[in-house]
């Protein structure tokens, strides 16, 4: 999926479709997690508080 980056006010902005939020159960105001891989140039956006494979809950607090 190819989304343009615009500017909101004084920030930078990525929209995500509503059929996308819809199944991640996302709506305005909800927490999501942005992560960076810097190697691959990569942005992963992920719903805050969903476990992460490979990665213990305990340890990630």
């Amino acid at each position: 999926m190819v989304r343009k980056i615009f500017r909101l006010g004084n920030s930078l902005v990525v929209s995500l479709p509503k059929d996308i939020l819809d199944m991640l159960g996302l709506d305005e105001g909800a927490e999501v997690s942005v992560e960076i891989e810097w190697e691959q140039r990569r942005i992963i956006i992920t719903p805050a508080g969903l476990a992460l494979p490979g990665v213990n809950e305990e340890f990630a607090r």
